[in-house]
């Protein structure tokens, strides 16, 4: 959606932009209830999109795309890696493992 955003003339990337992911948002939480992680990183891409007031369409969105990026790689992979590190040490064979999933 970023990359095919074009900002309409006289507006501001960081303030039409945002009132164009509020539907969409919307729409993610009217299909399935909102997660943790999920509003982490509506947060997050709010918030930087705040961060592009002063920066031409071009650099705000290569901006916005490379913090996704960073946010996926670090919040998500990186996390899900030393999660699965830390855990498989404290499971030993024949140990019984409850999940739950909402």
């Amino acid at each position: 959606m970023i990359r095919d955003y074009k900002t309409p003339p006289q507006k501001s990337l960081a303030l039409d932009l945002d009132a164009k992911l509020k539907p969409l948002i919307q729409y993610l939480i009217d299909c399935r209830p909102l997660a943790i992680g999920m509003g982490n990183a509506i947060k997050h891409l709010k918030a930087q999109i705040g961060h592009t007031i002063n920066m031409t369409e071009d650099d705000a969105k290569e901006f916005l795309i490379d913090e996704i990026e960073r946010f996926i790689q670090e919040r998500i992979i990186v996390a899900d890696q030393q999660l699965t590190a830390f855990t498989s040490q404290k499971i030993n064979n024949g140990d019984v493992i409850l999940t739950y999933a909402g």
